[in-house]
């Protein structure tokens, strides 16, 4: 104790004891304040009265998840891949077999039949765009081909 005297003489003026304590009577009635809160634990608890909605909330909340996940990832690509075909449908303007077999696919019985008696246009076109066409779109060797001898 001198020594502490010597080394903090602040320190050794506090006095040793202990600064918490109980409130006066704190005690007295601790038992029936404890047992009320007891039987009030008792009558909130309520017992489960459907338990359908208990198995199935995990499974719906599974599902608004993946519903959400999906909104998320669909709409953009969508609006991504329109404005790619968009793009694309710009440039490109042949159609193809398969678009064409797509169209017949779709096209019932009497308008097939409607566009085969249908009489072909009676454009003209000069020599001179018929040898524009054939020199840009069609090679030598496929005119060659083209003609019998």
């Amino acid at each position: 104790m001198d020594e502490l005297k010597n080394i903090a003489p602040e320190l050794s003026k506090i006095k040793k004891e202990n600064p918490f304590g109980v409130p006066p009577h704190y005690f007295d009635d601790f038992s029936a304040r404890l047992q009320m809160k007891i039987e009030a634990e008792k009558v909130v608890l309520p017992s489960p009265k459907n338990k359908i909605i208990q198995f199935l909330k995990p499974a719906l909340s599974l599902a608004a998840s993946f519903a959400l996940i999906f909104l998320l990832v669909y709409f953009p690509l969508k609006t991504f891949n329109n404005a790619q075909v968009a793009e694309n449908s710009d440039s490109d303007t042949e159609l193809t077999n398969d678009d064409y077999l797509t169209l017949l696919e779709g096209m019932d019985e009497n308008s097939f039949y409607a566009l085969l008696n249908e009489p072909t246009s009676t454009d003209e076109f000069s020599d001179d765009e018929l040898l524009n066409y054939l020199g840009s779109n069609v090679s030598d060797y496929d005119i060659y081909l083209e003609t019998d001898f």
